[in-house]
């Protein structure tokens, strides 16, 4: 690797890592500061709270590349060989 492709991946790397931060501080400040007054803002609270657990695999989702090919490949419909079929008469 070339020392572009190189910062451009610590790059992606240090932004991954403050958005993944970010969330975490945020969710820790709301469950030990924030006071919901209402139970609209108590349910926003839990519902964060629920998507903050399952938000880091989407991050490695979103971020890398070849994660994510894999993951398409693995769920896509397509077949990786076209179909052929026998038709005997």
């Amino acid at each position: 690797m070339n020392s572009g492709t190189d910062f451009k991946n610590e790059v992606k790397l240090s932004v991954q890592a403050f958005i993944i931060w970010f969330v975490y501080l945020s969710n820790i400040y709301m469950w030990t500061y924030w006071n919901p007054v209402t139970k609209f803002e108590n349910i926003i609270i839990y519902v964060y709270i629920v998507v903050e657990c399952g938000f880091t695999p989407y991050m490695y989702l979103a971020f890398n590349r070849t994660l994510r090919s894999e993951f398409i490949r693995l769920f896509s419909i397509k077949s990786s060989s076209p179909v052929q079929t026998l038709v005997f008469t």
